[in-house]
């Protein structure tokens, strides 16, 4: 924004400088007309600095601010969201911390059912049926 600010400056001074004789009413004939003329130039150039140099930027600031605090804030509830899929249910609780994921396997994870006993006696039944396994190697 320095960048910005002398040039900015230099041309708005230039023109104020040059308007105030003539807004000053020196310039002689046609004073009526140009005087008021002059002086509603100078106000408009004044001002229109301000708003560029001050009101400006701080408006930018401002909105710029508000946008980043709110893309933080949606990036902290997709990162929970993604947190809360991944804790496995009863896990936490049961640990007694924050939902925290845990490096041992977990109870049972969201939309899972517990497991059916007649399929782990199936499972356990298909492995005697195979023969005794070879021991020693």
């Amino acid at each position: 924004s320095l960048q910005r600010l002398r040039p900015i400056v230099m041309t708005a001074l230039a023109t104020i400088l040059a308007l105030a004789p003539m807004a000053l009413g020196v310039t002689g004939k046609g004073g009526f007309i140009s005087q008021p003329l002059a002086v509603v130039v100078i106000g408009g150039l004044l001002s229109s600095t301000v708003l560029t140099l001050v009101v400006l930027p701080t408006l930018y600031y401002l909105v710029e601010r508000k946008r980043e605090q709110s893309r933080d804030r949606r990036r902290e509830r997709a990162a929970d969201k993604r947190a809360d899929t991944l804790t496995p249910v009863g896990a936490s609780a049961a640990a007694g911390d924050s939902g925290a994921l845990h490096a041992e396997a977990p109870e049972m994870w969201p939309g899972e059912t517990p497991a059916d006993p007649d399929i782990d006696s199936r499972e356990n039944d298909t492995e005697s049926d195979a023969g005794p396994t070879p021991r020693g190697l």
